[in-house]
């Protein structure tokens, strides 16, 4: 729900309260989204701020975080 919150244990996400579930590292590999396994990046963006905060190159939030990038993969609606 939140892709900026990842952690390398279990847990619980500081924004919803929600349990943490494993990422796995290996699934886009396994979908056969290319032959490199390199995912194409649409643009980047901060989920906290939405639409109004995307960006073509990686960067920065007002509050130094990093922007997080959005797949063609990930892509279902909106801007493309």
């Amino acid at each position: 729900m939140h892709p900026q919150v990842i952690q390398d244990h279990p847990g619980i996400c500081p924004i919803c309260h929600m349990k943490l579930v494993p990422l796995n590292v290996n699934s886009d590999a396994e979908a056969g989204n290319s032959s490199s396994g390199k995912r194409k990046i649409l643009y980047y963006w901060d989920p906290m701020l939405g639409p109004s905060s995307i960006a073509h190159a990686p960067g920065k939030n007002a509050m130094g975080m990093d922007l997080v990038p959005v797949y063609e993969d990930e892509q279902s609606a909106g801007r493309r």
